[in-house]
């Protein structure tokens, strides 16, 4: 498990969408975008 893991306690931590989901987004989409957009200029 990851590092947010243990903020399950509370009871109101859901770690799919208050932990993968906003990483997935904040890490990954600018890399698809930035990904792309290189591959259609070279």
């Amino acid at each position: 498990l990851g590092p947010t893991s243990g903020l399950n306690v509370d009871g109101q931590h859901n770690h799919i969408w208050d932990t993968v989901v906003p990483t997935f987004l904040h890490y990954n989409l600018p890399l698809l975008v930035f990904g792309w957009a290189a591959a259609m200029l070279l």
